[in-house]
């Protein structure tokens, strides 16, 4: 096990000493429909001060009415809000006396989302220049007494949170949001005090900063996250040498810390939070330039989820301090169990990005993570050990049965976990055949293995469950997680020779054709595309509706753009009429047929659920449940969190069966 010395070694932001250098990323930000943190929200942060970082800065503090993303944004623009920051930063404090703990002061600026169904009712986006967001609204242009106004904003919103209790105040200046929206040439065309020279469109938070320490101190910590580079289509724009510039400035305008991150909302690379395509530690040359120009410290984020790689990072001497969002969000734990050497114990972020596509979208869902259900439901799904033990058989291995056999396990029943093939992960191990994925998700699946053996969970592999073997086990609790087989849709045809599965393409149990049609546009579909196009086969993809259909944006918009770049043709609301010999007839949305010659046809139409196994067990026991993509297909996160809530369950007073 490697050494994490450094990891865990004391440092300073200013005159505010950390016990180890993991810093918690702004994550989400909820407030109630009024702005005021929510307790699901203080919950959230209170288990991750437990766990051991050494700095928690909570996101999405909006300093001002104009900068609100929605309805259910948390606010900092009045001392009203004062008390419940000061019980917030009072219950955070308690849960770990040795945590330091900031906000994120945070503006959307131009980067609203006027027409999605949680914006702000009645607010009118601002920006230094009345450039269009591609997902929104031309924003008013401020002049430069409203700017003026907006460092005084800014300023006063820091004052609550020192008068509150909290440590420090971070400012987000990256992402395409309104700081960044100053600092980038690429949103700043103005031509007064703040726009033009480098010097002048850093300005804004230059001001902002020197009037938080103004304001409430030169000892009061002021932190602010910058990009490294835009990635956007257009020059000009922010890269590394402007970026080393600003950070000059803002440290002489009092900065105590600097951390570099990359990409906007219009990038066109996935650079804002980055999936799992993307190299870990993708911007850690970022954090390197700015540390050689700079006297304060430097940290580092993105795609940091191994406590290992944080430890070379940090005595390479590329940064000074490791910003983890998604990584906590995953596992709280994170810092405890790598300080205490459990680094197999560790569930490491497979940055999904689940966890940040439903804001986007509407800005009133809830985050979630997709392979940690209890992030930001900690109250209602805490562990609560049972008085009643049980005898619980779980079939199946995938990540809905596993997560079921560890709650189990955790809340104290007797867990049995039978799966018939040779290994734990179910379709876990068929999403692994996509490269990029591969490193993630057996991560997960060796989490998974870890925690059965830990808990004591009976694992038995090559067991296929019959009525007869499950009569002999006699459980208590049935739980089925048995998952889904493909769907073939009621096409002429498609029982041809030509016509295979996409699972069957992605483990290579199918022999694909030159030229191949892939029927279907969901996740499965356009990966097993990029599979083939990655095997030098020529691809025509069929939908019936919409490429991406349930796909987070951020891994939708690149898979397409790989499809694009390779030559891909996708045919949207185009209906597969009929298989031939030879390929496929479609009609598209004009009405009009096509032939599309094929050497072989992938069906990647979507799965059916796997239920007979229910049917032949339902007297073997006085409790049976379905878990997972057997009770109806989804995803991960909507498997893992079935699993989660059946095994919760069991102690509750529920009829015979449950389906």
């Amino acid at each position: 096990m490697p050494k994490l010395e450094r990891l865990f070694s004391k440092t300073n932001i200013g005159r505010m000493e950390l016990k180890n250098r993991i810093c918690l990323g702004e994550i989400g930000g909820e407030g109630d429909n009024e702005g005021y943190y929510t307790d699901d929200y203080i919950d959230f942060l209170v288990e991750r001060a437990k766990g051991g970082a050494g700095l928690i800065m909570s996101g999405g503090g909006c300093p001002d009415i104009s900068g609100a993303y929605s309805y259910r944004a948390a606010r900092l623009d009045d001392d009203k809000y004062i008390p419940r920051l000061t019980e917030m930063a009072r219950r955070i404090h308690e849960a770990s006396p040795g945590v330091k703990l900031g906000i994120q002061i945070f503006h959307v600026g131009r980067q609203m989302h006027v027409y999605a169904p949680g914006a702000m009712p009645g607010v009118t986006p601002v920006a230094p220049s009345p450039i269009k967001y591609f997902f929104g609204t031309v924003p008013h242009e401020l002049t430069t007494e409203e700017v003026e106004y907006q460092v005084r904003r800014y300023v006063d919103a820091a004052r609550r949170l020192k008068e509150a209790g909290f440590d420090c105040a971070g400012l987000h200046g990256a992402h395409g949001y309104f700081i960044s929206q100053f600092i980038s040439p690429y949103t700043n065309k103005r031509t007064d005090k703040y726009g033009g020279s480098i010097e002048n469109r850093a300005r804004f938070a230059c001001e902002i900063i020197s009037g938080i320490k103004k304001e409430c101190g030169k000892d009061f910590p002021v932190s602010i996250k910058i990009n490294g580079d835009d990635f956007v289509a257009s020059e000009p724009q922010i890269h590394i040498d402007h970026t080393c510039a600003v950070a000059q400035l803002l440290e002489q305008a009092g900065a105590d810390e600097i951390h570099i991150s990359g990409g906007q909302h219009e990038s066109n690379v996935p650079a804002a939070v980055c999936a799992y395509m993307v190299p870990r530690g993708n911007y850690v040359e970022f954090a390197n330039a700015v540390k050689k120009v700079v006297n304060i410290p430097v940290g580092t984020i993105s795609r940091i989820n191994d406590p290992a790689l944080a430890e070379q990072i940090l005595n390479e001497g590329k940064a000074d301090l490791i910003w983890m969002c998604r990584p906590l969000l995953a596992d709280p734990e994170l810092p405890k169990k790598a300080a205490e050497g459990r680094l197999d114990e560790i569930r490491s972020c497979i940055a999904c990005n689940t966890c940040i596509g439903r804001p986007w979208e509407d800005w009133i869902s809830r985050t979630i993570c997709a392979i940690n259900p209890e992030a930001l439901r900690e109250r209602s799904f805490r562990i609560i050990p049972t008085v009643r033990p049980k005898k619980v058989l779980v079939i199946g291995g995938g990540p809905a049965g596993l997560e079921a056999a560890r709650v189990a396990a955790l809340i104290g029943h007797e867990v049995s976990l039978w799966e018939k093939s040779n290994k734990l992960g179910g379709q876990l191990n068929l999403a692994m055949m996509a490269p990029y994925k591969k490193q993630e998700l057996g991560n997960l699946i060796r989490y998974f293995s870890v925690q059965m053996k830990k808990l004591g969970v009976k694992v038995e592999l090559g067991k296929e469950a019959t009525p007869s073997l499950v009569a002999e086990s006699a459980p208590d609790v049935i739980i089925i997680a048995t998952g889904a087989t493909p769907l073939f849709p009621t096409i002429p045809g498609v029982d041809k020779s030509i016509v295979v599965d996409a699972c069957d393409v992605l483990t290579g149990k199918a022999e694909v054709g030159d030229n191949v049609v892939v029927i279907g546009g969901g996740e499965i579909g356009m990966e097993t595309a990029h599979f083939l196009v990655e095997k030098g086969k020529k691809v025509t993809m069929v939908v019936r509706t919409k490429m991406g259909k349930g796909m987070v944006r951020t891994t939708y918009q690149w898979m397409r753009a790989e499809l694009a770049k390779s030559g891909v043709e996708m045919l949207t609301k185009t209906r597969t009429e009929e298989v031939t010999d030879t390929g496929v007839v479609v009609v598209g949305e004009d009405q009009q047929k096509r032939a599309i010659e094929a050497d072989t046809v992938v069906m990647a139409a979507g799965m059916k659920s796997e239920t007979a196994l229910h049917d032949a067990l339902a007297d073997l026991a006085p409790e049976i449940y379905l878990a997972g993509d057997c009770l109806y297909p989804h995803n991960i996160e909507g498997a893992i969190y079935q699993g989660a809530t059946v095994a919760r369950m069991l102690d509750a007073h529920l009829p015979v069966r449950i389906k």
